[in-house]
């Protein structure tokens, strides 16, 4: 009989505020305002839509705390 090797779980990261952290810092780079799609791609995540929604809804959590991002245009964000 086989046996069965068994593999070690991965612990989970211990940062909540990953997503947001990386967008901020791609924000920070940019010159000009950002759409999600774009700040997505350079996050090098997958281009799915629910990746892009994903980071779209984090943006727009941050921009109602008005701490980290603004949106100054209709579906662009930039950090403060």
């Amino acid at each position: 009989m086989a046996s069965k090797r068994a593999t070690a779980a991965q612990p989970a990261p211990t940062s909540t505020g990953g997503l947001i952290d990386s967008a901020l810092e791609v924000l920070k780079n940019s010159s000009v305002p950002m759409r999600s799609h774009e700040i997505n791609a350079a996050l090098g995540r997958e281009a799915t839509p629910g990746q892009i929604e994903s980071v779209r809804n984090t943006l727009d959590r941050a921009a109602k705390q008005q701490k980290l991002v603004t949106r100054p245009g209709r579906g662009t964000y930039a950090a403060v």
